[in-house]
């Protein structure tokens, strides 16, 4: 790996948030004292950038990365955001973690694409994503790479797990949304309450949180 031309373009990413006043998620690889890992850098306008390291190693990820130990949540203009990388969407775990810390947005970085059209992959993949939302009551948003075919979607979903935007599968494309907050309705008042109960009883929340 070329991690001279890795920096150049870090920095060349740094530039851009700085001059634009905007954040960045961005998948990529970090070499650390303990090895490489698979990372989500969070750049951030005149501030060092976040790193979020994966966790969920399996195959070809476990033989060349080591897995990360960040929780990988972030606060970004007042928005709590919580971060995971492509095979942590199989994990409700992963997730329930990120509902603890009542982030107010989760994100998903992809790199899942297949040498064959595999629709069955794509679908089963964004229900995962689908279910993630409803289960934590918090919106997700995925974003994935297009070629040779895209297994996992680029898309954005409320908190009840309904599709506020899919982009085209395939298509390479900018995807804007204006995201906003807001209060949950009734029956994701009850997934929370039923949720905190739950996570009570087993120790993992306070029963007044």
């Amino acid at each position: 790996m070329d991690y001279a031309a890795l920096d150049v373009a870090h920095k060349e990413l740094q530039t851009l948030a700085n001059w634009h006043q905007i954040y960045l998620i961005v998948g990529t690889i970090s070499e650390t004292a303990e090895g490489v890992r698979n990372t989500s850098r969070i750049i951030r306008p005149g501030k060092t950038a976040l790193l979020y390291h994966k966790r969920a190693l399996w195959g070809w990820d476990r033989d060349n990365f080591v897995p990360g130990t960040e929780p990988g949540i972030v606060e970004l203009d007042g928005l709590k955001i919580g971060v995971r990388i492509c095979f942590e969407v199989r994990f409700p775990e992963y997730f329930r973690e990120l509902y603890r810390q009542k982030t107010d947005l989760n994100a998903i970085l992809f790199y899942d694409v297949s040498d064959w059209d595999d629709t069955g992959r794509y679908d089963l993949i964004r229900g995962h994503i689908r279910t993630r939302a409803v289960e934590n009551v918090c919106p997700i948003l995925s974003v994935n790479a297009t070629h040779p075919y895209q297994t996992a979607p680029t898309m954005l979903t409320d908190a009840s797990g309904a599709v506020l935007v899919e982009e085209e599968r395939g298509r390479e494309v900018l995807m804007v949304f204006d995201f906003q907050t807001k209060q949950p309705d009734f029956g994701e008042c009850g997934r929370k309450e039923l949720s905190n109960q739950l996570l009570a009883s087993t120790g993992f929340l306070s029963p007044d949180s």
